[in-house]
């Protein structure tokens, strides 16, 4: 049987949903992790980790194959390769997943690496993507972002429900903020380079939309997206998802935003590739690495390089503005304005000194370029 027909019931996250009187499925039994599971499509554009939850307590191999057809199956759809992963537990749950991001990182497969996690694994994905800098993307899926107000709202509220994950935090990542820290996500957010989306179900009675909320607020360029639940609880057992449920119109937000997020990853990655070999500097270093300064040059330099926008010309420039999803650097920048003849016009006017490109400083995903007069 095709690793991509492995059915699928739900997925299972920091505890098992029970919701609508429903009863939690039977624990899986203990034991060591599974062997990776892989699909690949006949022309890869990329690498997906997958992680799947169950609170840092060890190997679920149900929850690692349940990933293959959900999302695995509409990932593999659009030629990515998935590697689902499974772990031990506790703190050797991330270096089992550092091991399999620096191995899949060794390879060439696609040349673009991703991981998708969820719960526990969300928080093991953002923790890998500080750590190993090859990583491109992230899908966090109610992910345990900020350990420090997580536990301070359970102590405060003393919800039994949230006061287990709780537990679980202090238990597998330190017993003291000090302890914690490498491997709290919001804390780790100046070393992620990865495009970042977080998706949280709507009504996730684990994780609090703070979580996501307050991870945004640090790292303004991730992309969050709340998914529809079912009002008043589950109609049925395939409505149930991680912690919550999801609707039909939630399932559809979840393949539509993972979607649209991956083949902007992989346009992203092609842009990085093309602008590389212009021999232009810096055309990959963040503007938080570099700064707007610098981002102008290199942007400068690939306007210059660039034979269309040559051919457009400046003199009908006007100033222009435009969002660039994710992480912004010159090459995501030069592949956004290329795309139209306006943007065409303002870099030949960059490159011919007549404009200055800023990013705001309130929006660092938006890059205005203003023609001088």
């Amino acid at each position: 049987m095709s690793l991509l027909a492995v059915a699928a019931s739900g997925l299972s996250g920091l505890l098992a949903p029970i919701l609508g009187g429903q009863q939690p499925p039977a624990p899986e039994p203990l034991r060591a992790p599974a062997a990776a599971m892989t699909a690949s499509p006949a022309k890869v554009r990329g690498t997906m980790i997958m992680l799947h939850g169950g609170g840092w307590t060890g190997p679920g191999p149900r929850s690692q194959a349940k990933l293959m057809t959900m999302p695995g199956e509409s990932l593999a759809g659009r030629g990515w390769r998935i590697v689902s992963v499974d772990y031990r537990a506790g703190a050797d749950s991330l270096a089992d997943v550092l091991t399999a991001a620096g191995t899949e990182a060794a390879q060439a497969t696609g040349g673009l690496l991703c991981i998708y996690g969820e719960s526990a694994g969300a928080q093991l994905a953002l923790v890998a993507a500080a750590r190993v800098p090859a990583v491109d993307c992230v899908v966090a899926v109610a992910p345990p972002a900020d350990f420090e107000t997580y536990i301070a709202e359970v102590r405060a509220s003393n919800d039994s429900q949230r006061t287990y994950v709780a537990d679980q935090i202090e238990a597998v990542w330190g017993a003291t903020p000090e302890l914690r820290a490498p491997y709290d996500p919001i804390k780790l957010i100046s070393s992620i380079r990865a495009d970042v989306l977080l998706l949280r179900e709507a009504d996730d009675p684990l994780i609090p939309i703070e979580q996501v909320e307050n991870f945004v607020a640090a790292r303004p360029t991730s992309q969050r997206v709340e998914l529809e639940g079912v009002p008043g609880g589950p109609a049925d057992p395939s409505q149930v998802y991680l912690h919550g449920t999801l609707s039909d119109n939630g399932r559809s937000q979840h393949r539509a935003t993972l979607a649209a997020f991956v083949d902007r990853a992989a346009a992203s990655h092609a842009a990085e590739r093309d602008a590389t070999r212009t021999r232009c500097k810096g055309v990959m270093r963040t503007v938080g690495q570099a700064g707007s300064s610098k981002l102008q040059t290199a942007l400068r330099c690939l306007a210059r390089s660039d034979r269309a926008a040559r051919k457009a010309g400046a003199a009908r420039a006007t100033t222009t503005s435009r969002r660039v999803r994710g992480e912004v650097n010159a090459a995501r920048a030069w592949a956004v304005l290329r795309a139209s003849t306006s943007g065409r016009r303002v870099l030949a006017a960059l490159a011919a000194g007549r404009a200055d490109a800023t990013v705001r400083s309130g929006d660092p995903s938006r890059v205005t370029l203003r023609v001088k007069r």
